[in-house]
């Protein structure tokens, strides 16, 4: 699942923080430090950490170790050295995390969608859908005359249609 929508509204992972950021205190590499994570060692393994990492970029880094407040992930983010920018960033993918109303969370080993839903309300009285396709219908390169109509495409991570080098597509 990549999105969730209650009643029409995009809703958003589970986070923390809830709104806003925490705080880069030392990023190098592959690893960040924040003075803002206080959690016992091993707590964010396994989460991911969405970072702004420049003036003009965002990671999305997948942790893989957590220790004494720093965070190490899978890959370097776009800035390998962030040294003590005061970047910010926030980490999601913990039901623990779902905490306020609009946030969603899902678990992919279960089949489970969580949803803290707005004002409290039953669930099961919303209209929910969740997104789990890239795109609706994919046109792929060295296809031609394709014809698509009479159809609506909904929540895609993507697009409705997605034209990779095809042509002629109406």
């Amino acid at each position: 699942v990549d999105q969730v929508y209650v009643s029409g509204a995009r809703v958003v992972l589970a986070r923390t923080p809830n709104n806003g950021w925490y705080r880069n205190n030392q990023g190098s590499g592959n690893t960040l430090h924040s003075n803002d994570l206080t959690e016992m060692n091993g707590f964010w393994t396994g989460a991911r950490c969405v970072v702004r990492c420049t003036a003009s970029s965002v990671d999305t880094l997948r942790v893989t170790g957590f220790s004494n407040g720093t965070l190490t992930f899978s890959s370097n983010p776009v800035n390998g050295n962030m040294g003590v920018d005061d970047w910010g960033f926030y980490m999601e993918k913990r039901l623990d995390l779902l905490d306020a109303a609009n946030e969603w969370f899902y678990d992919g080993a279960n089949g489970f969608l969580y949803l803290q839903a707005p004002g409290n309300a039953n669930p099961n009285n919303l209209s929910v859908e969740a997104s789990v396709h890239w795109s609706g219908i994919n046109c792929y390169p060295g296809r031609h005359h394709l014809s698509v109509q009479n159809l609506s495409f909904l929540h895609q991570r993507n697009s409705g249609i997605r034209i990779d080098d095809a042509s002629q597509v109406v």
